[in-house]
């Protein structure tokens, strides 16, 4: 499982954002089709991690951990609903760790932001995480 599969499960397994948008979170970006509330998710950043002089990454490194951030966002027809969709994302991922493949150690809520659509309507709660794991 890479770590892209297990914050999918972690988003469509935790019963409170599970209620709310069921199995609708979607790697990167919604679907004309999608109905609301969804979330998306995203790695937007894995910068290499140095560990004594050496990358953290790469078979070169004895080590797997990377450091990677990701941005969610939480898609609604209301800011109220939007509001809804931040905190149980919140809930879902700030602290979250898992211990089976990827093993997750920690999980950083690093920025939250409000943003609407006027164009079409929506309104997003977007937030970006910071998780420390061990990938393949």
């Amino acid at each position: 499982m890479t770590l892209e599969e297990a914050v999918h499960e972690q988003l469509t397994t935790f019963p409170g954002l599970a209620s709310l948008i069921d199995d609708r979170a979607l790697p990167m970006s919604l679907k004309k089709t999608t109905v609301l509330p969804a979330v998306t998710y995203q790695r937007i950043d894995s910068p290499p991690i140095l560990h004594r002089g050496r990358a953290g990454q790469g078979p070169e490194s004895g080590s797997k951990t990377s450091k990677a951030r990701f941005q969610v966002d939480g898609w609604a027809r209301s800011y109220d609903e939007a509001v809804a969709l931040r905190k149980q994302i919140r809930a879902a991922l700030t602290g979250w760790s898992k211990e089976v493949a990827p093993r997750v150690d920690r999980t950083l809520l690093k920025d939250d932001r409000d943003l609407s659509e006027p164009t079409n309507g929506r309104h997003r709660a977007s937030l970006d995480f910071e998780m420390w794991a061990e990938e393949n």
